[in-house]
């Protein structure tokens, strides 16, 4: 299965403030990195899109073009609440012009809202919510919608919402760090996700919930091919 996996890029949804999305926003997708591994290992090839990093496509209409140029079988998008209608602007593009390509949103928005974001978003064919790593390996498999833990989707009386999925133990989830193999980085190059005086420590938080603290870092897998170890901090501003 080809699967792309995306972190859109956000907006303000709140008329007269200033929009800082682009700064909350931008960070390391270290979950989608770590999901990418995880569905790696089960056979699937997986190319993640960070519309926020470096020489990340500038529009919606050129994001729809590198998503589809990878010709996914699945698109994931992971959303907060301040880019997930961003990230339905890109299912939307992908169904207008590939409707046979599925879509499946998860992250903190969705998992906050549940299953009746599927009455007003048509283009997101199922929702991921809690922890995706068993629920993406198990669509990717092609295992029937009904029998998916974590998963909501449309069925024949209304919209279906199944159990939450167990979780899974976190010496596992720590065996699959993120894969660097498709990061556009360039070599030996300051991370481009890095802090500002009004915002020192942003977060990084990959699968599994655990938060690395970072100011300036130097990604370690392009020395070490796909990571081992956990992003480090090489020097703070």
């Amino acid at each position: 299965m080809r699967i792309t996996l995306v972190h859109p890029t956000g907006s303000n949804w709140i008329p007269g403030k200033k929009d800082i999305t682009s700064v909350a926003n931008r960070m390391a997708p270290l979950g989608l990195l770590s999901m990418a591994s995880w569905l790696e290992a089960a056979g699937h090839f997986v190319t993640v899109l960070d519309c926020l990093g470096p020489d990340a496509p500038p529009d919606t209409d050129s994001q729809v073009n590198a998503i589809l140029k990878r010709l996914p079988d699945w698109v994931g998008v992971s959303a907060t609440t301040s880019s997930f209608l961003d990230g339905y602007a890109l299912a939307l593009g992908v169904k207008q012009r590939a409707p046979d390509v599925q879509t499946v949103f998860g992250g903190v928005h969705v998992s906050a809202i549940g299953g009746e974001l599927l009455n007003q978003f048509p283009a997101i064919d199922c929702l991921s919510i809690g922890e995706g790593e068993q629920t993406l390996a198990e669509l990717a498999a092609g295992e029937s919608f009904t029998k998916i833990d974590g998963l909501a989707f449309r069925g024949v009386d209304g919209i279906i919402t199944n159990p939450p999925p167990v979780p899974l133990p976190t010496w596992m989830i720590c065996l699959f760090q993120p894969t660097k193999s498709w990061m556009a980085f360039p070599k030996n190059t300051i991370c481009h996700y890095s802090a500002t005086s009004k915002n020192p420590v942003p977060p990084w938080s990959p699968a599994g919930g655990v938060h690395i603290n970072v100011r300036i870092a130097i990604d370690p897998y392009l020395k070490e091919g796909i990571g081992t170890t956990p992003p480090r901090t090489y020097m703070n501003t």
